[in-house]
């Protein structure tokens, strides 16, 4: 989903600048696709105000009641009284939440990035040691 939407915000892009082309004032030939381009961003960020915070982010930062709150609120069910589905999710979260804490805090600390940047600069040289133009499987 998230290509479709770079997709569909490029195409966007395009038709807008390519309609206020053709406009005759030079001011709005740049400043119409700027303010339109402002929307979405703006929308974001007034919907943060609206949405609530995740529940798996609230558990790994130690705030379990505020987490409990925004699961029971986010999957209550008017044919489930007890919120037993709500109360499953949430033991799932917190639970998977434990385990999150525990591991390791990624890759990058174990060295694997720094092993693959070695290996890509040793594939992008030619036998000789010097740098190639391109990684081109052509020449």
């Amino acid at each position: 989903m998230n290509g479709v939407n770079i997709a569909l915000g490029y195409g966007l892009a395009s038709y807008m600048g390519l309609a206020f082309f053709y406009t005759d004032d030079p001011v709005a030939q740049w400043r119409a696709p700027l303010g339109i381009a402002l929307i979405w961003p703006v929308l974001v960020i007034l919907i943060c105000f609206i949405v609530p915070e995740s529940p798996r982010y609230l558990l790994m930062k130690g705030r379990v009641e505020e987490a409990r709150a925004i699961t029971y609120k986010l999957h209550h069910m008017k044919s489930d009284p007890d919120d037993e589905f709500a109360r499953g999710e949430f033991y799932q979260m917190a639970k998977q939440a434990e385990v999150d804490r525990k591991l390791d805090p990624g890759w990058v600390s174990h060295g694997l990035f720094v092993v693959c940047g070695i290996a890509n600069i040793r594939s992008s040289r030619c036998s000789d040691g010097h740098p190639t133009a391109s990684a081109s499987p052509w020449r």
